[in-house]
């Protein structure tokens, strides 16, 4: 059986921060940014995006993510959603400013001020114990990312090496109000 919790509920259900998930099982938390954060930048112009980190917590480049997630490197990444003020590209692909931007060489840049739903600070260290960390920005308003986090759960879910995954999605959906009202703010103290 698998099972997927939020950050909160781990607790609750006995899972122990730095245990180890139970055989076939992965651990799924969800964590979110501040408005202020979103709306200084603490998520990535474009969107799905989600980083696969190593034991070491090296970032993993998606041609060398394990075999069994090949179906779901297909959805990681692809930076569909842009948040840019720039026009779409040719084909309707993201503009330049967002296709140029590498993320997520630095895993601990994921967690700052990252926040469980009770607003209480995701902190790496109390992670389970885990062989690879995903790590997935996504918002509700993002179809291409509900695609890819569907595609990660049925990976996931049929994985003989489930427990060696602690995916955790970082819910960016409040980032467009969040910039349009620091947008405001910034118009009315003019």
């Amino acid at each position: 059986m698998t099972r997927r919790a939020g950050l909160g509920l781990l607790a609750a259900w006995g899972f122990a921060f730095g245990a180890p998930a139970t055989a076939g099982e992965f651990a799924h938390l969800t964590g979110h940014y501040s408005d202020a954060d979103l709306a200084s930048g603490a998520s990535p112009k474009t969107l799905p995006r989600t980083y696969l980190y190593d034991a070491q917590n090296r970032l993993v480049p998606v041609e060398e993510w394990p075999a069994e997630l090949a179906e779901a490197k297909k959805h990681t990444g692809a930076g569909y959603c842009c948040v840019s003020g720039a026009a779409p590209g040719p084909d309707n692909e993201p503009p330049p400013d967002c296709v140029r931007v590498v993320y997520g060489k630095d895993m601990a840049a994921n967690f700052r001020r990252l926040m469980d739903p009770a607003g209480q600070p995701i902190e790496f260290r109390k992670l389970p114990k885990h062989k690879w960390l995903l790590f997935e920005y996504s918002a509700d308003w993002c179809a291409p990312c509900r695609v890819e986090a569907k595609a990660l759960e049925a990976v996931l879910e049929q994985s003989l090496h489930a427990s060696d995954y602690v995916w955790i999605t970082a819910d960016v959906t409040r980032m467009l109000d969040a910039k349009a009202a620091a947008k405001a703010g910034r118009a009315a103290m003019r």
